[in-house]
């Protein structure tokens, strides 16, 4: 059996949200693994009324995953500056190349793929612009 903790948030501004927990339930795995397959499916709705160019649904999309991918985008650029920007220019990608999309993954996969390419070929930019200092590899000779 696995333990969960369900979570409400409390808003402390417009940009800033405060995790407090509500209550401890126990979950299956059963159960788990059903609440994924509505989270996946709640998504593939909202694409697809993004798709019918509904801004509203696109922007529910980017409140669900601009954290996560955040995250996910500093842990590669270490740099939150850069992070912004990757994750910028992964959300401009997906939502250009929207139609592209298909459904035999999960949205969140194809979206979490498209941040870090955009994350790496941030780094490889600053690499050969040579503004990544401490990329440089170390060659120790053998004595």
């Amino acid at each position: 059996m696995v333990s969960a903790i369900t979570f409400r948030y409390a808003v402390l501004s417009d940009s800033h949200l405060r995790v407090l927990p509500k209550r401890l339930n126990y979950m299956t795995p059963e159960l788990a693994h059903s609440d994924i397959k509505t989270n996946a499916s709640d998504d593939l709705d909202l694409v697809h009324a993004s798709k019918r160019r509904n801004p509203a649904a696109f922007e529910t999309l980017v409140k669900r995953y601009d954290r996560k991918l955040l995250r996910i985008a500093n842990s590669v650029t270490h740099n939150i500056e850069d992070s912004q920007d990757a994750v910028q220019e992964a959300f401009l990608k997906t939502y250009q190349h929207l139609a592209e999309f298909r459904e035999a993954c999960r949205f969140s996969t194809w979206l979490i793929r498209i941040t870090l390419n955009q994350s790496l070929m941030k780094l490889r930019r600053q690499r050969y612009a040579g503004e990544v200092p401490w990329m440089r590899i170390v060659v120790r000779k053998k004595t």
